[in-house]
C-alpha cells in the first residue's frame, strides 16, 4: 500500500526520501507558476499601457508596435537557445538567471529616457522570459540529481 501526500502517491519504502522528492516538484511548481505569472503580467501591462509608453516617450504608431513587436519576434529567436544552454548548464540555474535579468531588465524599464531604450529593454525582458520558459520545459520538475546537475 502506498502512502499518499496530497493526491500524489509515495510508496511506503521511500520514507523520508519519498517525501522530499514530493516537496521538491511542488516547490519546482510554485516556482516555475510565479515565474510565468511574473512573465505574463509584464506582457499583460505592456500591452495595456501602450497609449502611455506613447505619450511620455514620444513615438508615433510605428514605433509603438516595435516595442510590442521586439518582445515577440526575439522571444521566438532565443526560446530554442534558451532550451539549449538548460540542456547544458541545468534548467535550474537558466530559470533562477532568466528571473533575475528579468527582474533587473523591469526596475531598469522605469528609468527609460527614450524609445530606441525602450526596445533594448524589450528584448532584454524576452530574452529573460525564455530563458524562464525553457528551463521549466527542460526539466525544472526533476529532483536534484535526475536530471544530472
Amino acid at each position: 500500500m502506498a502512502a499518499t501526500t496530497d493526491d500524489i502517491s509515495v510508496p511506503e519504502h521511500a520514507g523520508a526520501a519519498g517525501r522530499s522528492a514530493v516537496a521538491h516538484r511542488r516547490w519546482t511548481l510554485v516556482a516555475a507558476s510565479l515565474g510565468f505569472a511574473v512573465i505574463q503580467l509584464d506582457v499583460s501591462a505592456v500591452d495595456v499601457a501602450i497609449r502611455p509608453i506613447g505619450a511620455s516617450l514620444g513615438g508615433g504608431v510605428g514605433a509603438l508596435q516595435w516595442v510590442v513587436n521586439a518582445y515577440t519576434v526575439a522571444f521566438a529567436a532565443l526560446i530554442l537557445t534558451a532550451g539549449a544552454l538548460g540542456d547544458r548548464v541545468g534548467a535550474k540555474r537558466v530559470f533562477a538567471g532568466g528571473f533575475v535579468l528579468f527582474t533587473a531588465a523591469s526596475a531598469v524599464c522605469r528609468l527609460v529616457p527614450g524609445l530606441h531604450v525602450a526596445l533594448a529593454i524589450a528584448v532584454a525582458l524576452c530574452a529573460a522570459a525564455a530563458l524562464c520558459a525553457l528551463a521549466v520545459r527542460a526539466g525544472g520538475g526533476n529532483p536534484p540529481g535526475e536530471d544530472g546537475r
